[in-house]
């Protein structure tokens, strides 16, 4: 998975591909949802939004790292509120998709 991730330390192949690779190239048998347990431990590293599948994530995993260092933090905190949006515009564009 790690070398799977660009220069810019975004991941872009779809964990379906990594998945395959692993099995053809390195003789591992693997699930998408263990890629997918791999890569969320990968997205911890550092810095944050490594490991992200585009600008949403990336962003997303940043205010993440930033608000767990944060402490009685209100509902109103602008953090709090750009992530609730980043995370509602990942939703809709994925609706907008699928429809």
């Amino acid at each position: 998975i790690i070398g799977s991730i660009d220069d810019d330390g975004y991941l872009r192949r779809d964990p379906d591909a990594i998945t395959d690779d692993l099995l053809f190239s390195q003789n591992l048998i693997t699930s998408t949802e263990e890629i997918y347990r791999i890569l969320r431990q990968i997205q911890k590293f550092d810095p944050p939004g490594v490991g992200a599948r585009n600008l949403q994530e990336c962003l997303a995993l940043q205010l993440e790292y930033k608000l767990s260092f944060e402490k009685n933090i209100s509902k109103n905190d602008p953090l709090k509120i750009a992530y609730r949006i980043i995370n509602e515009i990942g939703r809709s564009s994925c609706r907008e998709r699928v429809s």
